[in-house]
Formats: C-alpha cells, sequence, structure tokens
C-alpha cells in the first residue's frame, strides 16, 4: 500500500518487466504500475484491473484464490464472480467472445444511443451519412490519370512555372526551349 503523505508515481512498461520486479522484491510501493502487453494496473504488488478468463468447465476453487476478487471467468454459457469465498453465477446462457480472438470488421457501422445510456450499433454506414453522396468511387491511379496540365492550370487560377535543371551542353542543345525557368549547373569532369 502507498505511503500517506507520498506521491503516487506511475509507470509503464511490459508485464515481463513488473513481474522481474515483482519477484526481486524491488516494487515501488508508491507506483501504479500500468503493464502495456496485458493492459492490467497495478498498485504496488496487488492488481486493479478485472481480468476475464475462459474456459471448458465451471471455474475452480484453486482458480478462485489465485485471482484477484472480482475476476470473471466464462465457461461457454455461463458468466461467474470471484466473490473470494466463492464463484457466483452472474449470467446463464451467456454469450462472451474473448477480446483476444474477436476479428477486426472491416465495415463501419451507425452509432447511437438508445436514450438510457447505452450504444447502439445501427446498419452499415453510407457515403451519404458522412458526406460523401456526391463523391466518386475512383482508385488513386484513375485520378492521377485523369489530372492535364489544363485542368491544374485551371483549377489554379494562373500558369505555374516550369522550371528546369540542365548543364549548359544540354541546355544549348534544346531544339525548342518551352517557357521555363532553367538553372544551368556546372558540367561534372
Amino acid at each position: 500500500m502507498p505511503t500517506v503523505g507520498n506521491k503516487i508515481k506511475f509507470k509503464t512498461g511490459t508485464y515481463q518487466a513488473y513481474s522481474t520486479k515483482l519477484q526481486g522484491n524491488t516494487l515501488d510501493s508508491d507506483a501504479l504500475y500500468f503493464c502495456t502487453d496485458t493492459q492490467t494496473f497495478y498498485l504496488g504488488d496487488k492488481e486493479y484491473t478485472r481480468p476475464v478468463y475462459v474456459g471448458d468447465s465451471a471455474p475452480t476453487s484453486e482458480l478462485r484464490n489465485s485471482t484477484p476478487i472480482g475476476t470473471l471467468y466464462y465457461d461457454g454459457s455461463s458468466l461467474y464472480v470471484n466473490h473470494s469465498s466463492a464463484w457466483e453465477v452472474i449470467a446463464n446462457n451467456f454469450t462472451y467472445t474473448h477480446p483476444t480472438t474477436t476479428a477486426a470488421s472491416a465495415a463501419a457501422v451507425k452509432v447511437g444511443n438508445d436514450g438510457q445510456g447505452h450504444v447502439v450499433l445501427g446498419s452499415a454506414l453510407t457515403k451519404s451519412d458522412v458526406g460523401l453522396g456526391n463523391v466518386d468511387n475512383k482508385s488513386s491511379s484513375t485520378i492521377r490519370s485523369e489530372i492535364t496540365s489544363a485542368n491544374v492550370t485551371s483549377a489554379l487560377g494562373f500558369t505555374p512555372i516550369y522550371i528546369d535543371i540542365k548543364t549548359q551542353a544540354e541546355y544549348d542543345a534544346l531544339q525548342t526551349k518551352p517557357a521555363a525557368l532553367y538553372f544551368i549547373k556546372e558540367a561534372s569532369t
């Protein structure tokens, strides 16, 4: 536990680095540790996150004794919570997908509120939903192939100056010299 009157320090790192400090008894009791790889918080040696365990059968008393109070456990149909003296079933016929096994969805969906503070996911977003109703669906290569010097000049409202760098011999060899700003570089020897 932190010492009264001391400042709490915040430290981040991997669980392996935290575990090494724990095993070596070098944890700072006035530090809040966040393990970036396991997404867990510890104050000194006490965990303050609510881990979720997944198994094929009901949780054991051995697991209950080795996990923090409040730990959740899912056995495929029921959700349990660790209450120090026993596992309590808090939901039957429950469906849970563990975050490490959830595939990310590429489709964006509308998000709303049901008026009771719950987030509600709706149908897939359309181009109009995000202000792109009048935008053509073109690849960047198609767009680049449609760009001409005439439409660039029109969009800019002036003809941009052409700049070129040549040696004196290259400049002299030009049959026609387009309107441009030429920089003459020294010929390398």
